[in-house]
């Protein structure tokens, strides 16, 4: 089931590890459905046993990450009102039930399965996401968009059982859970990487081919960084069938098109979208045999259970090809956002297109294509201005990534204390051959001139968060 390094687990240990974890924890702290238990630990196999326990006997899984461990987050932990917090460090809450469980004995405590009733529409676990007053907003997901996005996963996602999976994302990122129950519901087996390894991209690649991992689940600004290692017998003998994209808009890079042209068997491509609020509500599937392969492709189509309506800001539905605000109904909303009631009424809006139904307000633009897919256009929220005009900064990253030698590029309109105006500031990650003199060359007639950076900086790498943004 688990793998890391040299060391395993079966699926029984897993089990019984999870079983003794969920007594325990019932037995000496009470917990019940609905308590919320906290997650501090470093990636481990108790990772994924102590979100197995927490889940089984109804309780609320709340992860963060310990390298992401800001007065902020700390504050965040606190304010919650956990009934407990696991540790596997050194750390002062103020929390009145705090376990280190690297100090656990529970030989004593049974690793039967657990009888416990769960019902859908119950909170499973709760993910803290960036606020835009800079502290962190917690997302209480349900069981139901869980269960809906695993199912979705065996049933509809065009992937095999029994393959075995890359764990790489945080485990305080929403991600992990897809990826830890994707992979035990299949039959698959999970290799876990170590902290140290995660941006150790030679090193990480040594191991994805030496084990014959089998499925690739990264990041967007991952994914490209990783790929820029490519070279045909740096990546021989590899067991690749399967990637995933998440976090950030796909673009297929010229280092991974040669991968995927010049491998030996056909790989697929899975551009997955969603925020945190909803998880995964649509997805694409890029094929070289099908060859669906595109540099720019759209975000699919709603996985089950999920609509999709695309409104203009008078909440009326828009026409296909009209630009509009993705707004999502369906099985994966998530409850609201913990203990603060006034944006969850914001941001899970009830009276778009005269319905009753739940609709969360992404923030996303976006477009129905004539195929039946929606191609995602630009944030709402990232408009600024510049000498007057409102300038969308991912409409100019995406001229400029379209460009010759560009492999990344990241815009921010940055305030010029001078001139006391907002200029715009590109960074690119560029090829050998890449110049700025040349791009700042090649945008003029393409986009309007108060669009253009005034300044275009290369850079080897753009920054990478925890999470991999």
């Amino acid at each position: 089931a688990l793998v890391c390094k040299d060391e395993s687990w079966s699926y029984s240990r897993l089990n019984e590890r999870a079983n003794q974890l969920a007594e325990y924890f019932r037995k000496e702290y009470n917990i019940r459905n609905n308590s919320q238990i906290g997650v501090l630990i470093n990636r481990s196999f108790d990772s994924v046993a102590c979100m197995m326990a927490i889940m089984k006997i109804g309780a609320i899984y709340v992860p963060f990450d310990p390298r992401n461990l800001t007065d902020r987050m700390r504050n965040s932990i606190e304010e919650l009102g956990l009934d407990l917090l696991i540790v596997n460090q050194d750390v002062s809450f103020d929390i009145e039930n705090i376990v280190d469980i690297d100090k656990l004995n529970l030989s004593s405590y049974l690793g039967e399965n657990i009888a416990c009733s769960v019902a859908l529409d119950q909170g499973a676990f709760i993910i803290h996401t960036s606020g835009s007053t800079g502290k962190p907003k917690g997302v209480l997901q349900t069981h139901k968009m869980l269960s809906n996005l695993i199912q979705w996963g065996m049933q509809d996602a065009e992937m095999e059982e029994g393959l075995y999976y890359l764990q790489y994302s945080s485990f305080g990122f929403d991600v992990s859970i897809q990826d830890c129950w994707t992979a035990l519901c299949n039959g698959g087996s999970l290799y876990i990487v170590p902290d140290e390894m995660r941006m150790n991209f030679p090193v990480l690649l040594r191991e994805i081919v030496q084990n014959r991992i089998e499925v690739l689940s990264f990041p967007y600004t991952v994914l490209n960084e990783f790929y820029n290692l490519y070279q045909k017998n740096s990546f021989k003998g590899h067991g690749i069938k399967h990637i995933i994209s998440y976090g950030e808009k796909l673009v297929v890079s010229e280092n991974l098109l040669r991968f995927l042209n010049e491998a030996p068997h056909n790989i697929k491509v899975h551009n997955h979208y969603g925020p945190s609020e909803t998880h995964v509500i649509t997805a694409c599937t890029l094929s070289r045999d099908e060859k669906t392969i595109v540099k720019n492709p759209g975000i699919g189509r709603p996985i089950a259970n999920t609509k999709i309506q695309i409104l203009d800001s008078k909440g009326e539905r828009v026409p296909v090809g009209s630009k509009g605000e993705i707004y999502v109904q369906g099985a994966n909303l998530a409850l609201g956002y913990v203990g603060n009631e006034k944006l969850t009424e914001e941001k899970f809006a009830s009276k778009a297109v005269n319905t009753q139904e739940r609709l969360y307000k992404t923030g996303d633009m976006g477009r129905w294509l004539s195929d039946g897919t929606i191609e995602l256009l630009e944030r709402i929220d990232n408009q600024v201005k510049i000498n007057r005009y409102r300038v969308e900064l991912e409409e100019i990253e995406e001229v400029i990534r379209e460009q010759e030698c560009v492999n990344q590029v990241k815009v921010i309109a940055s305030e010029n204390e001078v001139l006391n105006e907002k200029c715009l500031i590109a960074f690119v990650v560029g090829d050998a051959a890449f110049s700025e003199v040349d791009l700042a060359n090649s945008l003029e007639g393409k986009l309007p001139s108060y669009m253009i950076p005034s300044e275009i900086r290369n850079v080897s790498e753009l920054p990478i968060t925890v999470n991999g943004k």
